[in-house]
């Protein structure tokens, strides 16, 4: 057994078996919506994706326009677009490295920033 085989009865919601177009119309103005209203924004977002994950267009284009459009956070993206990376668990799982670098990077004293360029 998978280990999303496990969680998927709880997670239909967000990762259903088919879903119609309205119902992702839906989750992406919810997401909108919901960092809109937020009453807290941190000073920087995160995101590690992929162009190749199947929500790409649906779920995660809204949610970095919608970040980037309240404009309250710095939005660090990076892509993973090798081949296989075809959903959320994988650009991470796949990225590891990646993003120890980014949170080193960011973690870093800034002399050390200063060698290392932006």
């Amino acid at each position: 057994m998978k280990w999303i085989d496990k969680y998927k009865s709880h997670l239909s919601y967000i990762y259903p078996e088919k879903v119609s177009v309205e119902k992702k119309n839906n989750y992406s103005n919810y997401l909108k919506h919901a960092i809109n209203t937020a009453g807290f924004s941190p000073d920087k977002i995160y995101i590690v994706t992929s162009k190749n994950d199947n929500t790409y267009e649906d779920h995660i284009l809204p949610l970095i326009e919608a970040l980037k459009h309240k404009g309250e956070s710095i939005v660090k993206l990076y892509h993973n677009n090798e081949f296989y990376v075809t959903k959320h668990n994988n650009a991470v799982k796949d990225s590891l490295n990646e993003i120890f670098a980014m949170l080193s990077y960011d973690l870093s004293p800034n002399n050390l920033k200063a060698i290392l360029g932006n």
